[in-house]
């Protein structure tokens, strides 16, 4: 949660992706009181719609997104979010695709219990992307285990037959790549139980939350 408060207090338009990537780091750091090794995804404008990179020192413009997705890990094991920022007030459009990914997320967890297969679970996010005509642009797993590595088997993936075991460590991540517009992604992690999940990263999903100075 510091890191994506750090982003909150700290980057707007004319920071740059390396700038994140250091803010991130620094709210890390100070949180914990040591350096905390993370992976990440920082891609913001015309490099959201490439789902992943590394941070680079393109400058964020008014009407991006921006995707930071932050794997950090500690005492041996890892987590593994995602939260999509708008710079300055987000599009209809933004807006749009960001409710939808919304309702995946939720349809997603419902289908988080112990025996559930990992391709059950890919069908729920996926159909509710498919029925706006856009499940083309939902190109990956919608989400994976986690734990002392950062991408565990099950992943989430149409043909996947392997189940859910409660005491699992889990994560959804729908996300939307539209073509010379912008990419959107958001994830959260969960911990699979006899009787449905837990929710791990509860941390605000409303738009208006993540609205950065344009």
């Amino acid at each position: 949660m510091v890191a994506y408060e750090a982003i909150r207090s700290k980057i707007g338009a004319s920071s740059t992706e390396l700038e994140v990537y250091k803010t991130i780091s620094k709210a890390f750091d100070t949180e914990v009181g040591q350096h905390i090794d993370f992976l990440c995804d920082i891609i913001s404008g015309e490099r959201s719609i490439d789902v992943e990179g590394r941070p680079t020192e393109r400058i964020l413009k008014n009407g991006d997104t921006l995707i930071v997705d932050i794997l950090p890990r500690y005492n041996g094991i890892y987590s593994d979010t995602t939260r999509t920022f708008f710079v300055g007030e987000p599009s209809k459009r933004q807006v749009e695709i960001y409710e939808i990914l919304l309702c995946a997320l939720e349809n997603g967890k419902q289908l988080l219990i112990e025996g559930v297969t990992a391709q059950a679970v890919h069908k729920a996010v996926m159909e509710s992307i498919s029925c706006k005509g856009l499940g083309h642009f939902f190109p990956h797993h919608a989400g994976h285990r986690i734990g002392q590595e950062s991408l565990m088997k099950p992943d989430f993936i149409e043909g996947n037959t392997q189940t859910l075991e409660a005491g699992m460590y889990v994560t959804l991540e729908p996300g939307i790549y539209l073509p010379n517009e912008f990419g959107i992604r958001v994830e959260n992690n969960y911990l699979i139980t006899k009787t449905g999940c837990e929710l791990l990263f509860d941390y605000p999903l409303n738009i208006d939350y993540f609205t950065l100075k344009g």
